[in-house]
This record gives structure tokens, C-alpha cells and sequence, in this order.
């Protein structure tokens, strides 16, 4: 169910020569965009209509509180079922699922009122970034959400997850140094907040 970000096209995937499999994270998340009329034109919105980007999830309203416009506000639940986010290997030789897991979570879901105390499954992330994958047979992204992921290539298996404390909508990279050590990088944050993540094994003495 491909939203405005699309399904899993914009994040890109990851393709590992050595097995022949194809890595992509995908979202599930749709919308349905609603037009408003622009209280007030600047330099750089001439138009009469624009599309209510606050307003375009496909979601059920929990609670009987309107705004100015008679719609539903406050705490809302996708319409869809879970997951939001998953990854999924694909053998290019084939187009086989090797396999296909859930990836992140979404908190506004598992923290909602009226599903506190419920044994919720992962959730799955919505977001476009996409992953890479290394020789040595990671597969490294965060999905659009704020924990930078390590999953084993061969299995779909969690093998690390980080809390980075900010969204990390990013691609990552790698990159060794001329001393042999190799660093995985990922932006977090956005404007005067943004930041660059490196991680790496410790260093042995």
C-alpha cells in the first residue's frame, strides 16, 4: 500500500553480488490527500489551493473533538493493518522472497491509549531510507525511524539495533580507513539539530 513516499521506491535498495539478492525496505502506509484553501499568499505560495499534508493519513479518528472545520482531531489509528515496515530479500534469479521480516516500530501506535496494555507484534516503521549491505554479511538501515539496524543477510535476524535519540531518514554508508577500520555513518536529525553517527567494532589492543 504505497503512500506519497511511495511503497519502496525512494530509499532505493541493496544488492549483494555475492548471493544474488536484492534488499528492500518497504512502507505501508497510504494516503489520501485533501486540497485547503491558502489563508494567505507569500513570495513563495501564489496559489488559491494546497494540499493539507496534516491531514492525508488513512487513518480512524479515536476521539469526538473538532477543529474550525468540523473534522476529527487528536489521537488517530491507521486504517491498515501492521506492518508499516518490513524488509524483504528478493533472489533476482528467481524473484523468490529468501525472506521478508518486520523492521522498526511505530510508537504512536504502540503507545496509543486505547491499545495500552495490548500484546502488540512489531509494528513496523514507516519511511523511505533504504539499506546497504556488506561483504561481511550485514545488511545495515534504520528504515525512517530513529534505530540504526544491523540484520544478518542470510537470515533477516537482528543481530544490533542502536538507539540513535533522533529520526535517522537517511541512507547510510561505510567506509574503511587507510588504518584498516571500518566505520558505518548515518545522518540523524534535521537543520541546526542534524548530525553524523559513526559506529565501529573497538579497536583491539
Amino acid at each position: 500500500m504505497p503512500g506519497s513516499i511511495g511503497g519502496s521506491g525512494w530509499g532505493g535498495g541493496a544488492f549483494d553480488p555475492e548471493t544474488g539478492t536484492l534488499y528492500v525496505k518497504a512502507t505501508n502506509s497510504p494516503v489520501m490527500y485533501r486540497l485547503r484553501a491558502v489563508d494567505q499568499r507569500s513570495d513563495t505560495l501564489q496559489a488559491d489551493y494546497m494540499v493539507d499534508l496534516a491531514r492525508s493519513a488513512v487513518a480512524v479518528a479515536t476521539d469526538v473533538l473538532t477543529d474550525s472545520l468540523g473534522l476529527p482531531r487528536g489521537p488517530a489509528l491507521p486504517l491498515n493493518k501492521p506492518p508499516y515496515g518490513t524488509l524483504t530479500a528478493i533472489d533476482l534469479g528467481t524473484g523468490d522472497h529468501r525472506w521478508q521480516v518486520t523492521l522498526g516500530d511505530n510508537a504512536a501506535v504502540r503507545n496509543h491509549p486505547l491499545l495500552q496494555g495490548m500484546n502488540l507484534p512489531p509494528l513496523g516503521v514507516s519511511g523511505a531510507p533504504g539499506p546497504i549491505v556488506t561483504r561481511g554479511g550485514l545488511v545495515f538501515l534504520t528504515g525512517g525511524g530513529s534505530t540504526l539496524y544491523a540484520i544478518d543477510k542470510t537470515t533477516g535476524r537482528t543481530l544490533w539495533a542502536h538507539d540513535l535519540g533522533r529520526p535517522g531518514y537517511a541512507v547510510a554508508m561505510t567506509y574503511r580507513t587507510a588504518a584498516g577500520r571500518q566505520f558505518v555513518v548515518i545522518a540523524t536529525g534535521a537543520g541546526s539539530n542534524a548530525t553524523l553517527r559513526a559506529f565501529a567494532l573497538p579497536e583491539e589492543r
